[in-house]
């Protein structure tokens, strides 16, 4: 079974090891997922997520306790729309890129991503709000960000590209998840702003404190 940084923490009722029992989970899955972005994740029941893959109400519970453990497996295997990684940053660090870039980088990674899944991302905010899973998952998930988004501040202050501003790496890093953050999903959820503004203005921002004396 596959398992995400979304899951890693999910204790799954059975381990699929036949092929068969894997092919009935990812029916089920595939079912949950077509579901789940419509008609939605709060109108759809274990029951009716079982009927769409053709199985028995039974068959739903011999993979999953519930339909916040289905949700998080789907959100698993669009992790990125959750869950950024800075991969492409540390590349791009390697190769000496400017830290404006480095910056839009990030913003326009995670925008990408998001909207690939819009219905995902309107999902999981909501049940970050309301789900103990998810938001068991949602605070380490914020605790990575920040810890390897330090790690970055640190390199780049090491490199001589900025100043380490006055709160330290990794409060700008929780500064700059929380912006990241609302940017993408004013983009894609909203639409008031398109996915080049919004790199290119926090991009402007960041780099402008980071230079600050």
């Amino acid at each position: 079974m596959h398992r995400s940084r979304l899951t890693a923490d999910v204790t799954l009722p059975r381990e699929p090891k036949q092929e068969r029992s894997r092919r009935k989970q990812e029916k089920l899955l595939k079912a949950a997922a077509e579901l789940f972005a419509d008609p939605g994740f709060e109108a759809v029941t274990a029951d009716v997520i079982a009927a769409h893959a053709g199985f028995g109400t039974g068959t739903f519970y011999n993979y999953f306790t519930n339909k916040t453990q289905a949700f998080l497996m789907v959100a698993g295997q669009h992790e990125l729309a959750v869950a950024p990684t800075l991969d492409r940053v540390t590349d791009a660090m390697a190769e000496g890129v400017s830290l404006h870039t480095l910056v839009q980088s990030i913003v326009a990674s995670v925008i990408e991503d998001r909207q690939s899944v819009p219905w995902l991302r309107r999902t999981w905010l909501r049940l970050a709000l309301t789900d103990d899973d998810v938001q068991a998952v949602q605070r380490r998930l914020d605790e990575e960000w920040d810890a390897a988004v330090a790690g970055v501040i640190d390199g780049i202050v090491q490199s001589g590209m900025a100043e380490m501003p006055p709160a330290g790496a990794r409060a700008l890093a929780t500064t700059i998840r929380v912006m990241v953050d609302a940017v993408s999903d004013e983009v894609v959820l909203v639409g008031s702003i398109t996915a080049d503004d919004a790199a290119q203005t926090v991009a402007d921002m960041l780099v402008a404190l980071l230079s600050q004396p």
